[in-house]
């Protein structure tokens, strides 16, 4: 399961972080982003963010466990404002989780299982997906109840979940090279995609608009594959990571002019800066250090927001 430190919801205004400090233990915290206030859930602070809900009212943490000698991954599905938990299990492994719009049935990836999808009312499951994917690596239509992901060790394949019917669809792009990454755009009129060191624009149809190779920068511009998409809130600037190039150990983040896919910025990486982890607010995206990158300026922020 990929866990993620820092998770910022920006239309629920609401943030799941696993806040480590010096020689303190580490914070399991919520922070409302409308008043400001934290939520620090004690009984929780050895295990690890993982997931929250797109209306923000649940979230889904998890931490290692041992079972018969097996490593296993408990995960907990809990409903902070009501203070109940709705799922746990620690039963087999668990790689990633993803909820549907509603927060009431969450999509699971597990070892040695195909993914399913887990009604949470219920508590049974309701469907399964014939392919492996890496939910972290997909994204959520939250108008449709739709789930894309990327297919593993197929080229230019993702998988299509429709949270209301079950039903499974694969769709192919060309691409000829496995997709890394997929994020609908913040309108949610288009799909970004990152498939061998490309970043590509679809429509609706999954057919490709533009595309915007980096390969052409060569070693000094290190490989797109492995990042993430992040973006404005308006959606008009999207933001890609190489973690590190020829000239710059720390890396570099590429700002992207998300109507043409023409590189407009290019922010260099430095020491202790730390690496973007979750899309804020207005330009802002949020890094490692709880500072703020302001991807229209390259500026980050002097303090960290908690």
């Amino acid at each position: 399961m990929s866990s993620q430190p820092f998770i910022v919801n920006r239309k629920a205004k609401v943030g799941l972080f696993g806040k480590s400090k010096p020689v303190q233990p580490k914070e399991l915290l919520i922070v409302d982003f409308s008043t400001y206030q934290q939520q620090h859930l004690i009984e929780y602070d050895d295990w690890e963010a993982s997931s929250l809900s797109p209306d923000g009212k649940r979230i889904i943490i998890e931490k290692p466990t041992t079972q018969r000698g097996a490593s296993k991954k408990e995960i907990s599905v809990i409903d902070y404002q009501a203070n109940q938990v709705v799922y746990n299990t620690s039963s087999y492994y668990v790689f990633d989780t993803a909820f549907n719009t509603s927060g009431d049935k969450l999509l699971i990836v597990a070892s040695k299982k195909k993914p399913f999808c887990y009604d949470l009312t219920s508590q049974q499951i309701v469907a399964e997906l014939p392919h492996q994917i890496r939910l972290y690596e997909g994204d959520l239509d939250i108008h449709t109840d739709i789930f894309i992901a990327p297919v593993e060790r197929l080229k230019g394949t993702c998988c299509v979940f429709d949270f209301k019917t079950g039903q499974t669809d694969t769709i192919t792009v060309d691409t000829k090279a496995r997709i890394s990454n997929v994020k609908f755009s913040p309108d949610l009129s288009c799909i970004y995609a990152i498939a061998n060191n490309s970043l590509y624009s679809l429509d609706r149809d999954y057919q490709i608009i533009w595309k915007k190779d980096f390969t052409y920068l060569g070693k000094k511009g290190g490989e797109i594959n492995a990042s993430d998409i992040f973006s404005s809130e308006d959606g008009k600037l999207l933001c890609l990571s190489a973690s590190a190039t020829e000239t710059n150990p720390w890396g570099a983040d590429y700002v992207v002019d998300s109507s043409s896919g023409e590189i407009i910025r290019q922010i260099e990486g430095y020491h202790l800066r730390g690496r973007i982890k979750s899309n804020y607010f207005g330009n802002q995206v949020l890094l490692a250090t709880l500072t703020t990158l302001d991807i229209s300026t390259g500026l980050v922020s002097d303090k960290p927001i908690l």
